[in-house]
Parts: C-alpha cells; structure tokens; sequence
C-alpha cells in the first residue's frame, strides 16, 4: 500500500523525529510514504478569505500530484492536515474557488477534489487497523497513563475535517490503548493551546497551556501527546505566568482605541459589506445565544466578544471593531464555528475584519524587524508562517 506524502516544513526541520518515526512505523506496518517531489509550505494556517486563491495553490499543486499518482495523501503535522484538507474540500465544492485556481496553474486536467486527505492517525485507524498495530508493539508501554491532546486543527470544523467527534473524540485514546498504555480523558483536551499566537502573546498562550496541563494532571495523566509541532511546542514551554480568571465581564458598547488598530473608517457601510464578502458568513442567521463566546478560549482577553463582534457588523459600527485589540486575539481554533447551532462562524467575521486592517498599508499587527527579539531555539516554523499569515499580508 503506497501513499502519497507530505510532510511540511516543520517535519524537516525542528520535528524531524516525527517525521522519521512515521517512516519507520509505516514500514514495519506494511505500506509505503511516497514523499511529494518539490512541495512548498501550505501557510500553517487556513486562509479563512473568500476571495484568497494565490495562498490556496501550494495545497492545490500537493493534491494534484497525489491525483496524478491515483494515491490517498498523507499528512502527520495536524496543521498541514487542517489545511490541505479544507482546500481540498474548497476546490470540490465552492467553484469561484476552484475555478480561479485552475485558472492560475493551468493544469492538464482541471483539479476538482478527487484526492482523498488522510492524517496519519487515520491510516492506522482505517487501514492498518489497532489490532494489527497492536500486534506489532515490541516494547508495550504497560503501566503509563497517557493523556491525548487534540488540539483544535484536527477535529474542527467537524462537517469538513470528519476526523473525528469535535467533543467527543476517540482515535487517539484508541491509538494509547494500542501500544499497551492507559489513555487518560481529561475536559481540556480538545481545547486550542494559544496556536500561534504563542509569537507575540507569550502569556495568553502560556495561560492556555497551563489549564491544559493543569487538567490532564488532575485527572491522572503522567504524560501528553500530540500530533501537531506547534501544540508540542506551546505545551512543552514551562514560562508559565498565573492570572486571575474573570468569570464574567460585560463589555462596554464602545471598545477602547487599541494602539494597533486600524484607524477611522470613512465610510462604514461600505466596510461592513467588504466583512461579509471576505468572510463569506450572513451574521443576520446570529440569534444572540452567547455560545460563540462561552466556547471561546480567549474570551477573558477580548474586549469586544465574539456574539457582540457579529452585532457590531449587523449595526455596521466598523470603527469600534478595526481598533479593537479582539482581533488580536481570535486564535482562529474554530471552537465558535463549530458551536454555533445558527452556522454564523463568528471567527470568520473577525478574520475579516482583520484582514480590512492587514490589508492596508501600516496596517500589519506583526513587523519583520520583531523576529529576532522573538525567536528561541525551538520554535517551529509552522508558527512564523502561520503568525505572518495571519497578522500582515
């Protein structure tokens, strides 16, 4: 059994452990990585813009050569996953998308979709199967009570990614249980680690990551595991800073002027509009439930929420919204996208609303000239492409 592969950029360079034990742990399991020839970056992160084709075409060109091949594509990193998997559905089901795509790479054959995505994980799941896997452990680890940390990437949004259950998952617990360990199911589990914003908001991340350990800890665990870099890297840094949890806070009608903002809009309406065309989202469907923002992991450090963030569209107050330090802070994690039982994916608006800021000159909410003050030793590179994806364009 072969498979196309692609392993990403951070599997070749800070993760090339990951990258070789997957190699190995496939050959003794009977099927074959076939590494993609001349594969460039996916972009760490999915881009959430309607009308964002030319940051769609490294997964594009990905997907077809696995076509070519008539081969499934495999992917370890779950950031890689994420992306190309949403991609892949984009050019099977959205055809503005997949039109001007194949426009732009003037393939022999248009690519629609054919390829199927698999994470690693579900190879052994659905291929190999844990019982053969479980055969094939040499060194059982009996004994070890062993936490999964999903992180948000692989399992959100469901209806697309159908890795999973999104609240309920089990693959890797059933993955534990295969090499001889107890799997340990703990609340926080499948709840974001601060992803890339862990590049300029250390703290907020580490807060995160803590409540995380803090979690599986308390119910037992002696150990994490993960499948994607960036979580293993967030979750290994033990900076951790202690803050006060606000249990509720009502924001005021009108946010504060943030110093990254992006000014006065001269005409509103028209900026409103612009949101909903990039995110692609009706916040008219918006019923005011307040799950958006129960559900949002960065809740505590916004200080417009995401239910009042689609509000301030629907009322096309602008301003308050480009200015606010909100935009910042949404960890793209898809928590609201997938909790929202009206489909309204407030991280989209707020996305959009980011991107009117990044989007404009001196609008960049991250600047070259910060790197070097920001970097360590290990951190990813999924987490620099996946932050300048986001913060500037």
């Amino acid at each position: 059994m072969k498979y196309s592969y692609y392993p990403g950029c951070t599997l070749r360079n800070k993760a090339k452990d990951l990258d070789e034990y997957a190699r190995a742990s496939a050959r003794a399991l009977g099927f074959e990585l076939e590494e993609i020839e001349d594969w460039q970056c996916c972009g760490g992160v999915y881009p959430l813009g309607t009308d964002e084709i030319a940051t769609k075409l490294s997964s594009v060109r990905a997907l077809n050569q696995a076509k070519e091949k008539g081969q499934d594509l495999v992917t370890i990193c779950s950031a890689c996953h994420h992306v190309i998997k949403r991609v892949n559905d984009d050019m099977k089901n959205v055809e503005d998308i997949r039109t001007r795509a194949n426009n732009y790479m003037q393939l022999d054959e248009p690519y629609e979709g054919e390829t199927t995505v698999l994470h690693y994980l579900e190879v052994l799941r659905d291929k190999v199967g844990f019982d053969k896997l479980k055969e094939k452990v040499v060194n059982p680890l009996t004994g070890k009570k062993i936490g999964a940390y999903y992180g948000c990437l692989l399992l959100r949004p469901g209806k697309i990614m159908a890795f999973d259950d999104p609240e309920n998952p089990t693959i890797m617990e059933d993955f534990i249980r295969a090499l001889g360990a107890e799997p340990v199911i703990y609340p926080y589990r499948n709840e974001c680690c601060g992803g890339y914003i862990s590049l300029k908001e250390k703290d907020m991340s580490q807060n995160m990551c803590q409540k995380i350990e803090d979690s599986a800890k308390g119910f037992g665990a002696d150990m994490l595991i993960t499948a994607c870099p960036l979580c293993k890297y967030n979750l290994n840094k033990k900076r951790f800073q202690r803050t006060a949890c606000i249990l509720f806070h009502r924001a005021p009608c009108r946010s504060p002027r943030s110093k990254r903002g992006g000014g006065k809009m001269r005409n509103q309406h028209s900026a409103a509009e612009k949101i909903k065309e990039i995110s692609g989202t009706n916040p008219l469907k918006c019923m005011k439930c307040g799950k958006c923002s129960a559900t949002c992991p960065s809740f505590n450090e916004m200080d417009i929420k995401p239910h009042q963030f689609v509000s301030y569209v629907v009322n096309e107050d602008i301003e308050a919204l480009v200015n606010s330090k909100s935009l910042w802070k949404c960890l793209s994690c898809f928590a609201c996208v997938e909790r929202c039982p009206r489909d309204v994916k407030p991280g989209k608006i707020i996305d959009a609303a980011r991107q009117l800021v990044v989007r404009e000159k001196g609008g960049d909410y991250l600047k070259a000239d910060e790197i070097p003050q920001l970097l360590d030793p290990e951190l990813p590179q999924q987490l620099l492409v996946s932050a300048f994806r986001r913060y500037r364009r």
